[in-house]
């Protein structure tokens, strides 16, 4: 498997486990650098393991179904992942009572710096 490739499965990797359905909490022991840095809309930045693992508990627990898929091909370039996502509007349920739009579009990014 190419350099490239083999970026690509860890890239695909972490969407599924963190932004997916099938979800896992050990993906932040598993995959990111300890001075990981998550950037979320409007919440406040959090560095480190530990910290992206309370994100990923606290934003599931708001938002209980919450699902990102890729809606594009991953594109690499040297030692760069970008995935385009798009959440699944369906999954509507949160703590919070808000509901979103089914005919919505929302979208983001996820990049993976490889410096190994």
């Amino acid at each position: 498997m190419s350099k490239e490739q083999e970026n690509k499965a860890i890239a695909v990797r972490w969407l599924e486990g963190f932004w997916g359905h099938s979800w896992t909490p050990e993906i932040v022991d598993d995959l990111a650098a300890d001075d990981i840095l998550i950037q979320f809309s409007l919440q406040t930045p959090c560095r480190g393991r530990s910290a992206a693992k309370n994100f990923l508990l606290g934003i599931r627990e708001i938002f209980q179904g919450l699902e990102f898929r890729s809606s594009a091909d991953l594109v690499v370039d040297g030692e760069y992942v970008a995935v385009a996502t798009q959440f699944l509007p369906d999954r509507r349920v949160n703590r919070l009572n808000i509901h979103l739009a089914a005919d919505d579009s929302y979208a983001g990014r996820v990049v993976r710096h490889d410096n190994q």
